[in-house]
């Protein structure tokens, strides 16, 4: 509970109280404390508006944020976050018997409910309330265009011209050391942004990833539901754009690989949004996948987003590799997912739709907003490198700057932005500045995450269509790619290359016969549009792309198609009952309990769907 002032200024030592008292009197001051205690509180009391006059910037903004704060007490994270640092009295430990800092006269230790921290006394507050003007509410900075470009200053280090060093050996190599201070040297180099629209990528991709899919090309671990190198490789090369990164095989085992980072995540979206599922080490769909295919894209991406935000199946964390001992004593040191994904996820619903904000100021708007989380319960089992010396815990590093961060960029990079969230502006990861160097383990780490090089982002439309922001979505059109359609069926592509999605759509339907020239085929159709697949995509692809009417040929070849496949439908398993005669059989089959569920087969059989079965 808060205590009152005479409660926080007997916790004074009397030479602290001597020093206090003097500070306001010159009188003779009485030689017991509890004497010189009641007369420290009248003087506090007393002379508030003088002492808040004496108080520097930072100061005062402590003294302001608490009295106003929803709990009553300094959220010091929440300080330093907003005002860049804490009071020198909280960053410092004075001496027994000195005179404490003018805000310590101010703010007292003290409990809300459970939380420990740093108070206003209940008996003062009104007083100060009169000339203690609220706090600003802090502002999440956004601009309308991403720069082009970022300063990164580099420093190099040369020998002086007249040091020779001193020459080792060393199992057969040669080492020169300095003997005199090597020259510093500076140079600014401009490191170009590139920046994304992710949601008609995100758009297009869905379909993509769900025709590999439907072809049983995407491969992933049967215990993990990870994609397989190779797999990615592939999807990587057939997202529009291609992927964030070239994915580049490393040479050494030791060296750092980006790898992967949309076509790593589709394949995981999918599967906690239950719209496929592990066929052996292929991804097939589920009845909900086949849905899918039916529905607007931006309707299942938005199903995709909240299903994962609720999914267990895998810890973005995981993706931070540097940072080791995540698997120890089977993860119980790691926190729930949904709270994470909750926090970061409500934040975001604050940030202006169309406008670009940097990622280190959104970060820092979620501490000053209290939209907070844990990565885990003990930092003490995570490490870099080695687990005794690279202990994050030992080392005093920063949770939040080390573990949320990264979760942060990794949770927006390669999810929100692969279903098309958020636009991102970004370079390669070793061009920002770290803020890890200090840290033992780190000095052959050019990043600490992949993550690292994400600068920039923008909640778009298809975002706030996502996170609730707004009701409805209209997806802006695609551009058309230029080909002939003639009579004979053949589709041919008059650009000067073919792009994955378009031949990747085309193989769907068609018999290729030339790197640009395909053939519509029945068979293929039919099998297409049996997996769900909608051929209207097809019939709208055509007609965008030739500017001639379609040949009559082609169109009744699509009508027919479409009307073909839905001749017959699947509808589930169902299980084939025999009764003892027909008289039973009906009835069952007319029976106001059964009848729903049960439909005449035969003379004597009955059919019951699967999902029925337990209502027998």
């Amino acid at each position: 509970m808060n205590r009152t002032l005479q409660q926080a200024v007997d916790k004074f030592t009397l030479e602290q109280l001597k020093n206090i008292a003097k500070f306001f009197t010159s009188d003779k001051l009485p030689t017991k404390k509890v004497e010189l205690a009641d007369l420290v509180a009248v003087l506090i009391r007393k002379h508030l508006s003088t002492l808040w006059d004496k108080l520097d910037a930072t100061e005062k903004a402590a003294v302001a944020e608490t009295l106003y704060s929803n709990n009553g007490l300094l959220d010091t994270q929440s300080f330093k976050a907003k005002y860049g640092k804490l009071p020198a009295s909280l960053r410092r430990s004075d001496g027994y018997g000195r005179m404490p800092p003018l805000e310590s006269l101010f703010l007292y230790h003290s409990m809300s409910g459970a939380v420990f921290g740093l108070a206003v006394p209940e008996d003062i507050r009104p007083l100060l309330l009169k000339f203690v003007p609220a706090p600003a509410p802090a502002k999440l900075p956004a601009v309308e265009c991403v720069p082009e470009s970022f300063e990164q200053i580099v420093k190099t280090y040369e020998m002086q011209p007249e040091d020779s060093g001193i020459e080792v050996h060393f199992r057969k190599r040669r080492y020169v050391y300095a003997t005199k201070p090597p020259i510093e040297k500076t140079t600014v180099e401009h490191v170009p942004i590139e920046s994304r629209l992710m949601a008609r990528a995100a758009l297009q991709d869905l379909h993509t990833v769900m025709r590999l899919v439907a072809q049983g090309k995407i491969l992933v671990g049967e215990k993990t539901g990870v994609i397989s190198a190779k797999a990615a490789k592939d999807v990587a090369a057939l997202l529009w754009e291609g992927d964030f990164y070239e994915i580049v095989e490393r040479k050494e085992s030791w060296e750092q690989e980006i790898g992967p980072v949309r076509a790593f995540a589709w394949p995981l979206l999918l599967q906690a949004s239950n719209l496929v599922e592990l066929h052996g080490k292929k991804l097939a769909f589920t009845r909900a996948g086949v849905s899918a295919l039916n529905a607007p894209a931006h309707e299942t991406i938005r199903l995709i987003w909240r299903r994962w935000i609720k999914s267990s199946m895998f810890d973005e964390f995981q993706r931070i590799e540097s940072i080791k001992g995540q698997s120890s004593k089977s993860r119980r040191h790691m926190t729930a997912l949904e709270p994470r994904r909750l926090a970061i996820t409500g934040a975001l619903a604050k940030c202006p739709v169309g406008k670009w904000v940097k990622i280190d100021d959104f970060d820092r708007q979620m501490q000053i907003e209290g939209d907070v989380f844990e990565v885990t319960h003990n930092l003490y089992n995570l490490y870099i490198g080695d687990q005794n010396y690279g202990n994050l815990e030992r080392q005093g590093a920063e949770p939040w700057a080390i573990c949320q961060n990264r979760y942060i960029r990794c949770l927006l990079f390669e999810y929100a932005a692969t279903l098309g969230l958020v636009d991102v502006a970004f370079v390669l990861p070793q061009e920002v500045k770290s803020n890890f160097d200090d840290l033992w383990g780190t000095d052959n780490l050019k990043y600490l995450s992949r993550y690292d090089g994400l600068l920039y982002f923008r909640l778009n439309a298809l975002g706030a269509y996502c996170l609730g922001l707004t009701n409805d979505y209209e997806a802006s059109a695609t551009e058309a790619v230029k080909l002939s359609v003639i009579p004979s069926m053949q589709i041919s592509i008059l650009e000067d290359s073919v792009s994955p999605q378009a031949a990747l759509l085309l193989d769907a339907y068609a018999e290729r016969e030339s790197p640009k020239t395909w053939r519509l085929a029945k068979h293929k159709a039919l099998a297409a549009i049996e997996e769900g697949h909608q051929i209207s995509q097809l019939h709208d692809f055509l007609k965008a792309g030739d500017e001639q009417p379609l040949p009559e040929t082609v169109e009744a070849f699509i009508r027919n198609a479409d009307k073909g496949a839905r001749a017959l439908k699947n509808v589930g398993l169902a299980l084939l009952i025999e009764c003892v005669d027909a008289k039973t059989a009906d009835a069952i089959a007319e029976h106001k309990c059964t009848k729903e569920i049960c439909q005449r087969a035969g003379a004597r059989a009955l059919v019951v769907p699967v999902v029925h079965e337990s209502r027998l």
